[in-house]
């Protein structure tokens, strides 16, 4: 098995938590934004798995990767995937799709391109910078997010096909 992300210090060190959630110095992309929870502040720098995809090193961000735009931001690639996996559990997919269908799809593509497939119901942080970028493409009317979720809280009013 793979090694786990450097991210997952949250729980261990309280006085590193409150930090985070006080001071903003956390992120080293210069991409994120503040978080609601401990849990959530996470830059893409904090991740072994974003190191092993360049950042650290030629590339500053994941939003600088050339994949990110490609296969994480862009309509079409989120609209086929979506339609692939309608496919795949045989349901009918009802368009047109609304923002919160494409942003919970797109987070679902950046958690295979940085950790492969988890599983049901395993989830991963996914940076700050990331999380904002998807926010900023597919935004919610309301301007209210639900933020991360463990893999036992479910989402509701999921409108998924």
């Amino acid at each position: 098995m793979d090694s786990p992300s450097v991210a997952e210090w949250d729980g261990v060190d309280s006085e590193t938590e409150g930090r985070r959630l006080d001071q903003f110095t956390w992120c080293r992309c210069r991409n994120c934004q503040q978080m609601t929870t401990v849990r959530e502040c996470v830059c893409c720098h904090d991740l072994t798995e974003a190191e092993n995809l360049g950042v650290n090193g030629d590339i500053n961000c994941l939003l600088s990767h050339p994949t990110f735009n490609n296969v994480i931001i862009n309509e079409d690639a989120l609209r086929f995937a979506l339609i692939a996996r309608w496919d795949l559990v045989r349901e009918r997919a009802r368009e047109p799709y609304e923002n919160r269908t494409y942003r919970l799809q797109a987070y679902r593509q950046v958690t295979y391109w940085l950790h492969g497939r988890l599983g049901k119901r395993v989830r991963r942080v996914i940076p700050s910078c990331v999380v904002w970028a998807v926010r900023e493409a597919y935004p919610e009317d309301s301007g209210q997010y639900t933020g991360f979720l463990e893999g036992d809280e479910f989402v509701t009013d999921y409108q998924y096909y």
